[in-house]
């Protein structure tokens, strides 16, 4: 295993220029998951696979899209559900954007969270810096039998109105 980042970068920056040429005003870095829990087992650094991913991606973009730093939720659960401490997921976040922005990116997405927690302390890391920042969530679908949620909510109960009032609160750019 290992980061396509630093080991194929002709490839990420081939299917970053496939996005590009067929329409993509933005394009996001190859750093989705490159947090230090994530990155850990591996022979890579967050600072190589995040700073590496913000530059291939400028690199494919040549000014015909912006490039927005692509962050993640990390893969487990903030305490008392999960093993991470709000401290430790500030640390994180704010490595991967430490590095992010050394790179000169033209803005942050946080993607696919589940956790509106969890968002918004990456939310507050990210308005550190002066870029646009976008974030999204990941909702529950249909269970098994088909039947959908009468409210939509995320995994750990989020709902769409939640999630817009605190992403207002903390100014972000885009939801």
């Amino acid at each position: 295993a290992g980061d396509y980042n630093n080991s194929f970068p002709n490839k990420v920056v081939e299917l970053t220029d496939e996005f590009i040429t067929a329409g993509s005003d933005f394009v996001l870095s190859n750093t989705f998951s490159a947090n230090r829990p994530s990155v850990e087992p591996f022979d890579f650094s967050v600072e190589e696979i995040v700073r590496e991913g913000v530059i291939l991606a400028k690199e494919a973009a040549k000014g015909r899209a912006k490039v927005l730093l692509d962050i993640g939720p990390l893969t487990g659960l903030l305490i008392p559900f999960g093993k991470i401490a709000k401290e430790e997921a500030r640390e994180f976040f704010g490595e991967m954007l430490k590095y992010g922005m050394m790179e000169n990116p033209d803005g942050v997405i946080l993607e696919t969270f589940m956790d509106l927690e969890m968002l918004k302390i990456a939310i507050r890391a990210a308005k550190h810096y002066d870029v646009p920042v976008l974030c999204s969530m990941s909702f529950m679908g249909a269970n098994a039998a088909g039947k959908r949620p009468k409210i939509a909510h995320t995994m750990m109960g989020n709902t769409v109105k939640a999630i817009v009032a605190a992403a207002t609160e903390l100014k972000v750019d885009a939801i």
